[in-house]
């Protein structure tokens, strides 16, 4: 049988050298249950992020998101940067809906399982001027 892999595999190994902010776009989202022993049974929300812009050197890199469930608060800045107003009283919102949307974001280097990744360290609206910091 033989092994397969694409372009978009080899740029999940990509790793960013420093804090860097990108323009990304949302190019796939998914549901998956949690299988660890504490989380069993929770539903993660995960996104796939990746460069599309011509030109750049981080240009075909790949980025998957896990936003927990138990864990809402940790979605808050990206949907914010989405666009999505907040309700102080709690509201639902569909990932779903954000594929083929743009957005920043800025991937830092981290350590994931002794393993080195790309961690998120924030997310702005598409319209936010990386200069502006």
């Amino acid at each position: 049988m033989a092994f397969t892999y694409s372009k978009d595999d080899i740029s999940r190994t990509r790793l960013v050298d420093s804090p860097t902010w990108l323009p990304v776009k949302v190019t796939a989202y998914a549901e998956k249950i949690a299988k660890s022993d504490k989380r069993a049974g929770a539903i993660n929300h995960v996104i796939t992020v990746k460069v599309e812009e011509a030109g750049n050197e981080y240009e075909g890199l790949v980025h998957d998101q896990t936003f927990p469930e138990e864990y809402p608060s940790l979605a808050f800045d990206f949907l914010n940067a989405m666009g999505v107003n907040l309700d102080k009283d709690g509201g639902i919102v569909r990932f779903e809906e954000f594929k083929g949307k743009d957005v920043f974001v800025c991937l830092g280097p981290g350590t994931y399982n002794n393993k080195p990744n790309n961690q998120v360290l924030g997310w702005r609206p598409i319209d936010w001027s990386p200069d502006s910091k």
